[in-house]
C-alpha cells in the first residue's frame, strides 16, 4: 500500500476543514460573473434604444418637413448654394474634370434638388442632380471639355425644411489610402491604371445605404484628379475594404481624400 504523504493529509485537511467556505466563495463569483453579463447586456440594449430612437424619431421628423420649390415667395426663402471653389484637371483621355465645391449655409434648410452645370465649356455638359443638407458641404464632379471662364449655374431647387434636431454626423472613419499600379486590359492593351484601397468603419447603430465616395487626389493644393464611386449597403458595425480604381495612372501626389455623401433625406439611405 503506498505511503501518504504528510502534505496530501494536510491538504485534505484543509478542505475538509473550510469546504463551506470555497462553496460559499465560489457561490460570489458566479454571482458577480452574472451580474457584470447581465449589466453587459442591459447596458448595451438602453444604447441600442436610444439610438434607433434618435434615428427613427430624426427620420420621421423629416418625412413631415415641408417642401417648396423654386417659385417661394416665402420670407423664410433660404438662401443659394454657393460654390466656394470650381477646380479643373485634364482626365488624360482628352476632357476635363470639373469639381465644384457646394456649401449650403442654411441652418435648417436642405437643397432636396437641383441640376448643377457649367458654361463657358466648349461643349454641353449635361447638368447633374445635386442635394446638399443643411449646413453641409458637397464636391460635385463634372466631365466635359475645356473651356475659358468657366462658372456654375443652377436650376430648379427645391429646398426642404429640415428638424431643429439634425441627424447626428454619420459615424465613417477611413484608413489612409494605399496606393500601388495594377494592369488591366484597355481599348489598344494593357494598360497600367492607379488603385486605391482604404477600410472604412461604420460605427453607427444603423445600416447606410446608397452612400457615394468622392476621392480627390491633390498635390500640394493643386487638384491631380478626382473621381466618385458608389458603395451599397454598408450595415452597422461594418468594417470593410474598399477598392477604387483610376481609369489612368495618377501622377505626382500628396494627399488622397475620401468625401462620403449619403442623402439623409431619403429614408431609405438610413435604415435601422
Amino acid at each position: 500500500m503506498p505511503e501518504v504523504s504528510d502534505i496530501w493529509i494536510k491538504l485534505n485537511y484543509w478542505y475538509l476543514n473550510n469546504r463551506r467556505d470555497l462553496t460559499r466563495w465560489w457561490a460570489i463569483v458566479l454571482l458577480g460573473v452574472d451580474l457584470i453579463l447581465i449589466a453587459f447586456v442591459v447596458t448595451n440594449g438602453i444604447s441600442a434604444l436610444v439610438g434607433y430612437g434618435v434615428v427613427d424619431k430624426w427620420v420621421s421628423e423629416v418625412g413631415a418637413s415641408r417642401v417648396i420649390g423654386a417659385d417661394a415667395t416665402s420670407r423664410n426663402t433660404p438662401k443659394d448654394v454657393t460654390v466656394s471653389s470650381l477646380e479643373s484637371v485634364a482626365d488624360g483621355k482628352g476632357k476635363m474634370i470639373y469639381a465644384l465645391t457646394l456649401e449650403n449655409t442654411n441652418p435648417f434648410w436642405s437643397l432636396k434638388s437641383a441640376l448643377v452645370s457649367v458654361t463657358g465649356s466648349s461643349e454641353t455638359i449635361d447638368p447633374r442632380d445635386i442635394s446638399v443638407p443643411a449646413g453641409e458641404t458637397r464636391i460635385v464632379l463634372l466631365s466635359g471639355s475645356a473651356g475659358a471662364n468657366v462658372t456654375a449655374q443652377f436650376e430648379g431647387a427645391v429646398w426642404q425644411r429640415t428638424p431643429k434636431k439634425k441627424l447626428p454626423e454619420l459615424p465613417l472613419t477611413f484608413t489612409p489610402a494605399e496606393h500601388k499600379f495594377v494592369t488591366v486590359q484597355g481599348v489598344s492593351g494593357l494598360q497600367a491604371v492607379s488603385q486605391v484601397t482604404t477600410t472604412v468603419t461604420n460605427s453607427s447603430l444603423y445600416t447606410i445605404n446608397n452612400m457615394k465616395v468622392v476621392v480627390v487626389v491633390r498635390n500640394g493644393s493643386q487638384l491631380v484628379n478626382a473621381k466618385q464611386f458608389y458603395v451599397e449597403n454598408l450595415a452597422q458595425r461594418e468594417v470593410r475594404e474598399l477598392t477604387f480604381q483610376f481609369s489612368n495612372t495618377l501622377g505626382q501626389f500628396s494627399a488622397i481624400t475620401f468625401f462620403p455623401e449619403v442623402d439623409v433625406l431619403d429614408s431609405q439611405n438610413i435604415q435601422i
